[in-house]
């Protein structure tokens, strides 16, 4: 597979628990202010995990500092480590984002996977300034502007970094939309609060889990349950968007006729790259392959099915994703010979409303747009009536007559 890079290839390795998890923090003042590591060690704790950290974060240091900094190398060296956060110096990915993403590729590949291809990289996320940044712009940024570009930046680097993103900074922009003051008094680093709230987004982000309900705090009841919630909801509601969650799948098509075929694309991003891919087609004639992209997969019968891609990787980790009812197989269309046309509309009342050739009045049959997508209708007799909100223009009727699947388009002006 070829990855998407700047200027080198690398792929994605999702990391595998051990009895105790290593996690090493390379970065600055935004991890040791308030002791993120120390506060995430200790919620991870009170769920039951077992957790080694360590860091090296000298104030403002830059990840090109760090790619070329001996102590930076050393840590690395120590330990294989399950994880390795990078976090660059806050305002660099708004000044040179490509150096922010050249050199959190080459720290992974040149040393933290060198020293240990099962470790992962994930990618703090920072946040926005309290006041946004005045000279960022020829016209400056708002505290908005500025962490819409920031969780924008920092959900694609995954594509051309390898690892996942731990989204700190998305978190701080909805606390701060919900009230809650994450800052310190300079509006830059975050205050006890705000280290509570990435700890919780890290041990969502490491440990694909809810932080809800953990018992360790530094902060009241109310804000305490306020802060896991919005980790939950910025890390849980989506673990691929930010590449916690690794399997990924496209189709050549979701809508087919009965006897078509579909062709499958995995979109995995990992390293080690998985040794085995296992695909299960509900519906198919062929109802499992072990090929990395299926083609030619035919579904005879009419239905909405599932699919789903397993992957294992030689570190030992294992996923797997089913898209529910993903596929939808129509009825075979077949229309030689017979001039449907002429005979599907009788008469056409108003929008959305038409009425069927009398015999079709026992007749089941089925409304698409022409984007394939079902529409919904009640019909009594030969009456039809649309109940979408679009009840004009072009729609396709399928129906089986005789024997034969009919298929034919049909245009419903407007009044």
């Amino acid at each position: 597979m070829k990855y998407k890079l700047l200027a080198i290839s690398c792929s994605i390795y999702l990391g595998v628990f051990s009895q105790t998890d290593s996690v090493l923090f390379l970065g600055n003042s935004y991890t040791y202010t308030s002791d993120v590591p120390g506060t995430f060690k200790n919620l991870a704790a009170s769920a039951g995990k077992s957790v080694f950290t360590d860091n090296y974060t000298p104030g403002g240091k830059q990840l090109s500092q760090h790619y070329s900094d001996a102590t930076t190398a050393s840590k690395i060296n120590s330990k294989q480590w399950d994880y390795v956060v990078l976090q660059e110096q806050s305002q660099m990915p708004a000044i040179n984002p490509s150096t922010t993403i050249y050199y959190a590729q080459r720290i992974t590949l040149d040393l933290i996977k060198v020293n240990n291809k099962c470790t992962e990289t994930v990618v703090y996320m920072t946040w926005a300034r309290e006041a946004g940044n005045s000279w960022l712009s020829d016209v400056g940024w708002t505290h908005e502007e500025m962490a819409t570009y920031y969780e924008d930046f920092y959900e694609d680097i995954w594509e051309y970094v390898p690892g996942r993103v731990s989204p700190v900074g998305k978190a701080f922009h909805e606390a701060t939309r919900q009230g809650y003051n994450v800052y310190s008094g300079d509006g830059s680093h975050q205050n006890s609060t705000g280290t509570y709230l990435a700890a919780c987004v890290f041990y969502a982000t490491i440990y694909k889990a809810s932080p809800i309900g953990l018992s360790y705090t530094t902060q009241d009841a109310p804000t305490t349950a306020a802060l896991q919630q919005i980790a939950h909801d910025v890390v849980m509601t989506d673990l691929y968007e930010h590449n916690i969650n690794k399997v990924r799948m496209s189709l050549s098509a979701t809508s087919i006729n009965q006897g078509d075929q579909i062709n499958f694309l995995e979109r995995v991003w990992m390293d080690p790259w998985p040794t085995n891919f296992d695909w299960s087609f509900e519906g198919a004639e062929t109802t499992t392959s072990e090929d990395e992209n299926p083609s030619g997969i035919t579904y005879n019968s009419v239905g909405d099915f599932d699919v789903t891609l397993s992957i294992t990787d030689e570190c030992g980790y294992t996923e797997s994703r089913t898209l529910s009812d993903t596929v939808e197989v129509l009825p075979s269309v077949s229309v030689d010979n017979i001039d449907f046309s002429s005979n599907v509309i009788q008469s056409i009342s108003g929008e959305g409303v038409f009425q069927l050739n009398s015999a079709l009045q026992s007749a089941e049959i089925l409304i698409y747009d022409l984007l394939g997508r079902s529409i919904d209708f009640s019909k009594d007799g030969v009456n039809v009536s649309l109940n979408s909100s679009a009840k004009t223009g072009t729609f396709i009727i399928r129906t089986s007559i005789n024997g034969n699947n009919l298929s034919e388009k049909v245009y419903l002006p407007g009044k």
